[in-house]
């Protein structure tokens, strides 16, 4: 029968990551049975390396492997698995620890460390445990681990010199945790795209393709078999999932819904078969839609928490469209500029707290439309949103490179700059508005759209619109938009 206390502490030690890097992690593991020992090890594993919520897939994946490669019996390592289950199960039921969980845990941890100090004295100094010296010395080590604050949070230290697996395990998550964002040129001046716990920013006007392109990063990443949540609080889900089966499919968008407004089931579901099989390895895409100001982070934390602890496929990669139709709890106390940047630093401690990847958009102010160069400084709190994020991206369009069907992505900030020897301030994408795809331009296509772009970003024919009004230049922008399909 398991011991109630010894689950109640590992369920501490995955609730509260805390807890198991500071305190869990110090146990001696002689006082768990043969069981207990298995959980321990992959908790203990796991925190060298992670601050983060251990699932427990990864959890019972570490176990079965650590045993296995110990020769460990079946029945012994089905009663490891049962009994990490069992745990993961009450921290289904229980949620949140409760103060007599942390205030018995607590004990344990401090009795725990005791003993093993005794026995560590005992084992070391054998028949000079009677010294008065040797005996003052045990009973200063005694009172300072009675004063230890096992609540306290652990420093994220390295001992760079001599913790030589853990900078290995460290070079290795570097690697690891990056991955491709399908637009190479993206992926050549971030050393191969940004990376689990980074944020990057793509900013553009209304209607201007931060949408279209955000979608399309989902759609590369899951290509990569990466899992994405899509989280869009200014489309309707309908709309969202209908660009996301166009550019999967490549097909316009009569293919799925005719002229008439009715829908062809047959292609729908026969979609839905192609990605689905092997060939494709798709991940799994999520769409998360809500009304605008009806989601906080706190929201998306409980959400993203749950998908955890109930075991359901958690997304590697977040697109959040976009930040500033959240709720923001700190426009109450700060100026709205500065209640932005500190959100952007919500949405970066989210991502390093779930290691995943994030990407979020950005809107421009009305002092871009009289911008030559549309860059990250046309937003609302540019600068703290900038030191929040890896990457910041701003969408240039100009009259001809719309009626083109192309754009440039102006280079704003890249925390982590690969070393390359393009030193062009812009990124050259191209937009098919029949399948809604974003894809990077040719070379060839690339010194095409350069020629037509002045050293000034603009075009010529933008050069004999400049006398067009404000209102006016907006009005004809968005038609343009409009006829595109509303990138």
């Amino acid at each position: 029968m398991a011991r109630v206390l010894e689950q109640q502490l590992f369920y501490r030690g995955i609730v509260e990551p805390s807890f198991g890097m500071s305190s869990l992690v110090k146990l001696n593991p002689n006082t768990l049975s043969e069981t207990e020992k298995p959980l321990y090890t992959a908790l203990k594993k796991h925190y060298r390396t992670k601050s983060t919520t251990p699932t427990k897939e990864d959890i019972l994946l570490s176990i079965e492997s650590d045993l296995e490669k110990r020769h460990k019996e079946v029945d012994k390592i089905s009663e490891a698995l049962d009994y990490a289950v069992d745990v993961y199960n009450l921290v289904n039921e229980e949620g949140s620890v409760t103060d007599s969980t942390r205030e018995a845990t607590n004990k344990y941890v401090t009795q725990n460390l005791m003993m093993s100090k005794i026995n560590e004295y005992l084992t070391k100094e054998g028949d000079n445990l009677g010294d008065t010296e040797v005996l003052s010395k045990l009973a200063e080590d005694i009172n300072e681990i009675a004063h230890i604050d096992v609540n306290a949070d652990k420093y994220n230290t390295l001992d760079l010199v001599n913790d030589t697996d853990r900078v290995l395990d460290l070079y290795d998550n570097l690697v690891k945790n990056r991955q491709s964002t399908g637009f190479a040129q993206i992926d050549e001046i971030t050393e191969g795209g940004i990376a689990r716990g980074e944020v990057g920013v793509i900013i553009g006007s209304t209607g201007g393709g931060k949408s279209a392109i955000a979608t399309q990063l989902a759609v590369n990443y899951s290509r990569f078999g990466q899992n994405v949540l899509f989280i869009s609080l200014e489309e309707s889900q309908d709309r969202v999932a209908l660009k996301f089966d166009q550019i999967l499919s490549g097909a316009e968008r009569s293919f799925f819904v005719n002229e008439l407004g009715q829908v062809n089931k047959e292609n729908v579901l026969a979609t839905r078969e192609v990605y689905k099989t092997d060939s494709l390895m798709l991940g799994n895409i999520r769409l998360f839609n809500e009304k605008p100001q009806s989601v906080s982070i706190n929201d998306i934390d409980g959400y993203l928490n749950n998908l955890k602890f109930n075991g359901e496929i958690f997304p590697d990669v977040v697109v959040l469209d976009y930040p500033e139709l959240m709720i923001n709890p700190h426009t109450r106390y700060v100026s709205e500029s500065d209640a932005g940047g500190k959100l952007y630093e919500d949405i970066r401690s989210l991502a390093k707290k779930h290691n995943f990847i994030c990407w979020t958009l950005s809107q421009l102010n009305r002092g871009a439309w009289s911008s030559d160069v549309n860059t990250a400084g046309n937003i609302e709190g540019s600068k703290r949103k900038l030191n929040a994020v890896e990457l910041a991206l701003t969408i240039n369009q100009k009259g001809e490179e719309y009626d083109r069907n192309i754009l440039r992505l102006h280079k704003d900030k890249v925390r982590y700059r690969a070393n390359s020897n393009n030193s062009d301030e812009f990124i050259y994408l191209k937009f098919n508005p029949k399948n809604n795809r974003v894809e990077d331009e040719s070379d060839l296509e690339i010194t095409t759209h350069k020629s037509i772009v002045g050293d000034n970003g603009y075009t010529k024919q933008d050069i004999k619109q400049s006398s067009v009004g404000y209102e006016e230049s907006k009005k004809n922008i968005n038609n343009i938009n409009a006829s595109l399909g509303g990138i």
